[in-house]
């Protein structure tokens, strides 16, 4: 049976707060089993406009998923860092978590 992954953000650590206008994509990740979670934690550099410069896995649970949470990572934009009241160029860590869910064969009750 597939299943599919859920990616769902959490807030960034430090200065920045993420906005992205996808929150939440589908993806075929092969047969793991249902619940699992698998967490990524992506640092980012911003530029003095809050978007990311750079970005690299900080820490995972599963490479496979790496280059996704990057990819994202780099779509956002963040809160710019502020010191003595100018923007300016700051590292962020953003953990993400992926929840698998079962793929439905049939759509449910309500037509999904």
């Amino acid at each position: 049976m597939p299943f599919v992954l859920l990616l769902v953000l959490a807030t960034a650590l430090t200065l920045g707060c993420a906005s992205s206008t996808t929150t939440s994509r589908e993806r075929s990740v092969g047969q793991q089993p249902v619940g699992d979670s698998v967490r990524i934690v992506v640092r980012a550099y911003l530029d003095e406009d809050g978007h990311p410069l750079s970005a690299h896995v900080e820490s995972t649970t599963d490479e496979r998923l790496n280059k996704d949470a990057i990819d994202r990572v780099m779509t956002m934009t963040f809160t710019p860092g502020v010191q003595d009241g100018k923007p300016v160029k700051v590292w962020v860590s953003v953990p993400m978590t992926y929840r698998l869910d079962p793929v439905r064969d049939e759509p449910d009750q309500t037509g999904r």
